[in-house]
């Protein structure tokens, strides 16, 4: 099944996690941003458009649950 036109956010600052989930997700045709942290996802979250945000809630600084 492929989710054309699917919009994600992921923010998390462990890049392996960043980079096995990221290829999970184009294998099924969804486009994925990635923001290492919370404040660098919070201006890409407002820069664009995204179907889901995938946040890391034990991020140094602006976590997920802020």
């Amino acid at each position: 099944m492929k989710y054309h036109n699917l919009r994600v956010l992921l923010v998390d600052d462990n890049e392996i996690n960043n980079f096995m989930t990221k290829h999970m997700l184009e294998e099924y045709g969804v486009e994925v941003d990635i923001a290492l942290s919370g404040e660098e996802g919070l201006l890409l979250y407002n820069k664009n458009s995204y179907d889901i945000v995938f946040m890391d809630y034990m991020l140094p600084g602006m976590n997920g649950i802020e």
